[in-house]
């Protein structure tokens, strides 16, 4: 990935931890 922050969130997404897919940039 290219930026930092954005893989993070996407990461946090697809282990269904922190962050809700509305809240992930699309």
């Amino acid at each position: 990935c290219t930026v930092d922050r954005l893989c993070e969130l996407l990461d946090l997404q697809n282990r269904g931890k922190e962050m809700p897919a509305d809240k992930v940039p699309a």
